[in-house]
């Protein structure tokens, strides 16, 4: 999957997170599901996001937030996922 691809991905899954408590969880939960192709390359997404769909919103701390969920992601299974994920 390629940078845009993947930043269209998070811009969609945040864009439908819809309650504000949800979209951290959104970069959470992006991290985790995506963490073998974020490696090495979260931040570039994330400023993809942020410049290719400004109107969604991402957070100045996106990149931390799907950085954690990338971290974590080798001790989670998402095993119920929310609808608003990507």
């Amino acid at each position: 999957m390629t940078d845009l691809e993947l930043a269209e991905l998070l811009s969609r899954t945040v864009a439908n997170a819809t309650q504000s408590r949800e979209k951290v969880n959104a970069y959470v939960l992006f991290g985790v599901k995506y963490a073998d192709e974020l490696t090495g390359k979260s931040k570039k997404v994330v400023t993809l996001a942020r410049r290719h769909w400004p109107d969604v919103g991402i957070s100045p701390s996106a990149a931390t937030d799907v950085e954690y969920g990338m971290r974590i992601s080798r001790y989670v299974e998402i095993v119920r996922s929310p609808e608003w994920l990507a």
